[in-house]
């Protein structure tokens, strides 16, 4: 490292402890969410002995030096070596100004379509949806016969229980057209959300419960409230209609003191029929 001049006159706080003396007290950045970053400059005697110390500190994080009445930690500093033996660090801290151990959910909402088996249409069998301009039912009630205008196609089965299976939409015997012939499906609507939160160092075991959920509906609707908000973007939901269909965990800082885990998540709404609970069952636990 860059030994001091010899001409060097040492006066003053030797800059020899570890993190040395606060050069600059940086700033404090809090965001909407409750995300919080700060950035302090120290200064150091740049000596081997000293610069070894502090890179060893503050790899494994240490804590911002103010108090703020919450946790920050350090995880991401850089050095800055001057002439004369005498270097700079500045820290990056980061922490959660939230007294629950977490940041508010930050959303963004993407509402698309996705291709269903046409069956599943909630104007097939019977009309529940008024607002879908129709003349009827698309397939009706199974028979064969059919006597639905649209012309479906129902085959019987050996299984009592279910007795019928869809099987397309026909060609009528007149040689007229049928503008449904050949369709076997339907684009539903579909509601996807992707979320961002952060979790302090004790409270990072939430994101391990959010991983652990993938292809879960969500345990309560006190999670919804949360992971959702705000509510209004959506309108009324039910968190059973809430699946998990992604969650990515990222530790920021050391593994062993980190500053704080984000997860990113993607919540699928299964709009009217929900999901299955034969199928998708819910999250084992509740996450907030």
């Amino acid at each position: 490292m860059p030994t001091p001049s010899t001409t060097r006159l040492d006066y003053g706080d030797s800059l020899a402890t570890v993190p040395g003396i606060v050069s600059s007290p940086g700033s404090i950045n809090v965001d909407a969410f409750g995300l919080t970053q700060a950035q302090v400059v120290y200064s150091f005697d740049s000596s081997d002995p000293t610069l070894t110390n502090m890179i060893s500190s503050f790899t494994m994080g240490v804590d911002y030096p103010y108090s703020l009445g919450f946790e920050m930690r350090s995880h991401k500093y850089s050095f800055n070596l001057l002439p004369g033996g005498v270097g700079t660090l500045t820290v990056d801290y980061m922490g959660v100004a939230r007294g629950v151990g977490n940041t508010d959910c930050q959303i963004t909402g993407v509402s698309n379509t996705t291709a269903q088996p046409i069956e599943t249409h909630p104007n097939f069998t019977i009309i529940t949806d008024s607002t879908i301009i129709s003349n009827g039912p698309l397939g009706g009630k199974p028979a064969q016969p059919s006597t639905n205008k649209n012309k479906p196609i129902f085959i019987p089965s050996s299984d009592y229980l279910s007795p019928w299976r869809f099987d397309g939409f026909g060609l009528p015997a007149d040689g007229t057209r049928n503008i449904k012939a050949g369709i076997r499906q339907y684009l539903r609507p579909m509601y996807s959300v992707r979320g961002i939160v952060f979790f302090n160092k004790q409270n990072a075991f939430k994101a391990a419960i959010m991983t652990n959920g993938v292809g879960r509906t969500l345990f309560s609707a006190a999670d919804m409230a949360k992971l959702i908000t705000p509510a209004s973007i959506l309108g009324a939901q039910d968190f059973k209609t809430c699946l998990l269909t992604a969650a990515n965990a990222e530790c920021i800082g050391t593994p062993d003191e980190p500053a704080g885990i984000k997860v990113v998540y993607d919540i699928m709404l299964g709009g009217d029929l929900g999901w299955d609970p034969e199928i998708y069952g819910p999250m084992a636990q509740s996450i907030f």
